[in-house]
């Protein structure tokens, strides 16, 4: 094996065995100031960069929760895992979480990685009903008059 491999392989094992006590609540710390979309933003983290079967057919993930650790959920009942309805926010966010990650990894005196999205991705679901729907009582020119004076 050469050593870049070795280094590769301590790498993933030390993340393997220490993501549940790393806390990445510091990550979630930026300004609200942003616009709410109908979107919900979670940020799930992958123990590797392959997906088991195992973890398809029992239908749990892990995320980021509510206490800033990473823990194993449904994907059926998100309840504690934290939630961001911005876009913009979500990724800032997530720029941080991989800052933080960088930070236990170079703790560990191991380098950081290269492509975080095999450990980390962000998750996103609708949140509510989308509203392109337009009540049949409304005109498409009624419905963008009504937008526009939201703005």
């Amino acid at each position: 094996m050469k050593l870049e491999e070795i280094q590769l392989a301590k790498k993933h094992a030390y993340i393997k065995e220490n993501y549940e006590k790393w806390n990445f609540l510091e990550a979630f710390s930026v300004s609200d100031d942003y616009k709410t979309e109908p979107i919900d933003f979670y940020f799930e983290f992958k123990k590797s960069s392959t997906c088991s079967l195992t973890e398809l057919v029992k239908k749990e993930h892990r995320y980021i929760c509510n206490d800033g650790y990473i823990k194993e959920h449904s994907i059926d009942d998100l309840s504690e895992c934290i939630v961001v309805h911005n876009r913009k926010q979500a990724l800032k966010i997530f720029a941080n979480i991989n800052r933080i990650f960088d930070d236990y990894l170079s703790k560990a005196g191991l380098e950081g990685i290269e492509y975080y999205r095999q450990y980390f991705e962000i998750s996103v679901r609708r949140d509510g009903m989308p509203q392109v729907f337009l009540p049949y009582s409304w005109t498409s020119k009624e419905y963008l008059m009504k937008e526009e004076s939201l703005l």
